[in-house]
């Protein structure tokens, strides 16, 4: 754990920081552990009701995002327990059938868009077996500071109540359910949104 990022957590009260935990971009050989931690939580998901990642998502998803540049880990020592993909197109994220620059223009002049670059949070999770211990709250913590600089948006399944309660707990304004999103054709998406503040507290993460 870089020196930074482990004094940001001790400030932020997390005791457990002193356990090998690390945030990092995923590497080619990642794929195999962040892709079975990604179908647990699809399965666990899919038992729950939301079957949104099942349906969307592919086995090539991970790879997709590794290749891409876009994932980052949440790991305990050698083993991944979590990821997020960071995406910087809005167009080709949330509106990857027309990449319409108008609806886009749209939905950054909802969020008081200013000229910052723009980030979408896509698929953040963590492993069922390490949920509800303040390891999803650690990890967004962390990606605050790597990506200090930056607005964020959340693009979350319209009935995946916990999701959105969680990102509302992290200070992310609500955009509520967004009907121009082409992400999914058969459900809308909550959109949440965190907008970058100049005088932020936190110190950018050396990886």
């Amino acid at each position: 754990m870089s020196p930074p990022l482990f004094h940001l957590l001790c400030l932020l009260g997390y005791h457990y920081a002193m356990v090998d935990y690390r945030i990092r971009k995923a590497n080619p050989e990642d794929e195999p552990k962040a892709s079975r931690v990604f179908d647990l939580v699809c399965s666990s998901l899919n038992r729950s009701g939301l079957d949104s990642w099942k349906r969307l998502y592919s086995e090539k998803t991970i790879k997709e995002d590794i290749d891409g540049g876009k994932l980052f880990l949440l790991l305990l020592g050698k083993s991944v327990i979590g990821s997020c993909s960071i995406d910087f197109n809005v167009e080709k994220s949330l509106f990857p059938v027309s990449q319409s620059f108008k609806k886009s223009g749209d939905l950054l002049e909802k969020i008081r868009y200013n000229g910052e670059t723009v980030i979408v949070l896509e698929r953040f999770h963590i492993h069922p077996e390490y949920q509800r211990k303040g390891l999803g709250k650690m990890f967004l913590t962390s990606l605050f500071a790597k990506f200090r600089e930056t607005t964020m948006i959340a693009s979350i399944e319209w009935d995946n109540e916990n999701a959105i309660a969680f990102f509302r707990k992290r200070g992310f304004m609500d955009l509520g359910e967004y009907g121009d999103l082409e992400i999914d054709p058969d459900k809308p998406r909550h959109l949440l949104y965190k907008a970058f503040k100049p005088e932020g507290l936190c110190r950018q993460a050396n990886w």
